[in-house]
């Protein structure tokens, strides 16, 4: 057996326990309404890895902890195979045959620093590990605040790449400078939020050494996606639910071709009492499809190349079971000829009947039964008429329940009448 190159902080593992115990936080829980929290828990976060990654007692309430360093007891590499590994949610911790969520990362917050080995004792044997990752899980529903924390022997390379792969699964980041340029003007608004196109600063080549396996890991798929450019939303809506929603989905949803591809989280601080909040996803540079439909022509077989990746991608939603509620032409961009789904800002679980029961969506595409719902609500069969009337939309360039009056729309739609035009030749 290997040894592991990523392994939890001794803390984690005392001698009497069965399994590994989150370490308690030394601050106030997460609440509900994080996204107006101020930058305490960052500042909080970073004194307790600087602790770490000094040999220090890791309690502030320690009258020691700002006298003694050099205790790199809890970095101890243990012998055998290593029992982390991930999945699309988080960390698991596998042992005894039994595999389970040890550490949740959907809007976690996770940041490193070196071992400071240079603090070791002369008479001790120098710390194992180059780098400690700090991961601090957002417990809902007020719970109690803990951390865990990964010891690594690993290069920057490496490195990198690894907590690049928790923010794809929806970890929150507050080193934005150093990861992203954006430029100067938005182009475009998205739900609860303004559009910027930007670069990533991060390396961008395959990864031939993972410092933590991965089971079923299809979220780096470099030959489909480019994550060299980067579209950025900076939330200017701050409704902490949906947020935890809107990343949730695209953490799930994560590595089909024609669903937008989850970058990471970042928070990033203004004042002390102010933090700004983006989440950056994969840029795909060609138009939207509403433009691209308006500006020409498509041929059949483009439009039915478009429609199999739709049809995939909802495919793939539903069997996590989400619903999009918002399908449309302006919610679909194209990658060079890969239609690829955005925007999950209304999304909803399929047996969230509170969700599932609301009037939403756009005008035009919602389906009868989201403009009248009825008990039980619906389902996701809204998104396959949305689709058909994307469908429709490309094919004769307008939509099949247009009216002049956004009231008139919803009448159409509610009685679905619909004329079928002939093909434009063109498009044939």
């Amino acid at each position: 057996m290997s040894a592991p190159e990523c392994w939890l902080h001794g803390i984690h593992l005392p001698p009497s326990a069965s399994w590994p115990r989150a370490f308690p936080g030394d601050f106030k829980a997460c609440s509900p309404d994080f996204l107006t929290e101020s930058a305490e828990r960052r500042y909080r976060l970073e004194r307790l890895l600087q602790r770490a990654v000094t040999g220090q007692t890791l309690t502030s309430k320690s009258r020691s902890s700002s006298r003694w360093y050099g205790n790199f007891s809890g970095l101890k590499k243990p012998s055998g195979k290593s029992s982390l590994c991930m999945n699309k949610e988080g960390l698991l911790w596998e042992a005894n045959n039994h595999s389970a969520l040890l550490i949740p990362t959907l809007l976690a917050d996770v940041m490193f620093a070196p071992v400071d080995s240079k603090l070791s004792p002369p008479l001790l044997r120098a710390p194992e590990a180059t780098h400690i990752i700090l991961i601090a899980p957002r417990a809902t529903g007020g719970g109690r605040p803990v951390v865990w924390l990964l010891c690594t022997i690993a290069d920057d390379c490496s490195l990198d790449h690894l907590i690049m792969r928790l923010s794809m699964r929806g970890a929150v980041r507050w080193d934005f400078r150093q990861c992203l340029h954006l430029a100067g003007d938005s182009f475009g608004q998205g739900s609860h939020g303004t559009i910027f196109a930007g670069m990533s600063l991060l390396p961008l080549h395959e990864e031939h050494r993972k410092l933590i396996p991965a089971k079923a890991d299809v979220l780096n798929m470099s030959k489909v996606h480019n994550f060299a450019r980067v579209a950025v939303k900076i939330w200017d809506k701050l409704d902490s639910a949906m947020v935890r929603r809107e990343v949730g989905f695209l953490q799930q949803s994560a590595g089909h071709p024609n669903i937008s591809a989850l970058l990471g989280v970042y928070a990033e601080v203004q004042t002390k009492s102010s933090v700004t909040w983006l989440l950056a996803m994969e840029h795909c540079t060609g138009s939207d499809l509403f433009n691209t439909i308006k500006a020409k022509c498509l041929p059949l077989g483009y439009i039915l190349e478009i429609q199999a990746g739709l049809s995939s991608a909802l495919a793939h939603l539903h069997c996590l079971n989400i619903v999009h509620r918002d399908v449309k032409a302006e919610n679909v961009v194209m990658q060079k000829d890969r239609a690829v789904l955005i925007d999950f800002g209304i999304a909803a679980y399929r047996n969230d009947k509170e969700a599932m029961c609301a009037a939403i969506g756009s005008p035009g595409y919602a389906a009868p039964e989201i403009i009248s719902p009825k008990e039980g609500g619906y389902d996701e069969l809204v998104d396959v008429f949305a689709l058909g009337v994307l469908s429709y939309f490309m094919m004769f360039r307008a939509l099949p329940f247009w009216g002049k009056t956004q009231d008139e729309t919803l009448e159409k739609t509610r009685l679905c009448e619909a004329e079928i035009p002939e093909l434009p030749g063109s498009c044939e």
